[in-house]
């Protein structure tokens, strides 16, 4: 059985301008350390040697910086055809990020975007429901007529 059950958020993210400060922040603020993300151009943040979160230097300094949230998906594909069908839109299509999983980036009818993972070797969050952990998400739209539907259908 998958660690995280479909539509449980199971990682969360942000882009930073200033990665090494990020780090200083994150660290000072939750106590979290870092290592080198799995070749990959981030930096995975752990609590208690416990995978928590990942923080990535920006490559569009256009872009806001903002935390983003991933929900657990066993088949990537057909979760991006229901976004499809219920009025969403796919940001970026199902790619391969190496051997932990597949990822795709989505927003709801009102704009707001998440992240789909259908994992492979990296579950995602190794710690819950403690002091430095991910702990709530939750989105704000002025939409909500549209919004709300597009969640439980998409992911029940």
């Amino acid at each position: 059985m998958a660690a995280f059950a479909h539509s449980a958020p199971c990682w969360a993210d942000v882009q930073l301008s200033d990665l090494e400060a990020g780090k200083r922040f994150y660290g000072g603020l939750f106590g979290w350390t870092f290592r080198a993300g799995d070749g990959m151009p981030f930096a995975d943040a752990l609590s208690g040697g416990r995978l928590v979160a990942a923080l990535a230097a920006k490559k569009d300094g256009r872009m806001p910086t903002a935390w983003g949230v991933y929900f657990a998906t066993d088949d990537i594909r057909a979760t991006v055809a229901a976004i499809r069908e219920h009025g969403g839109r796919i940001i970026t299509d199902p790619v391969r990020a190496g051997r932990a999983g597949i990822v795709a980036q989505a927003a709801d009818p009102g704009g707001a975007v998440f992240g789909l993972w259908q994992p492979e070797e990296r579950e995602g969050f190794e710690k819950q429901n403690e002091p430095g952990s991910f702990c709530w998400t939750e989105v704000h739209t002025r939409r909500p007529q549209e919004v709300d539907p597009f969640y439980e259908k998409v992911f029940g």
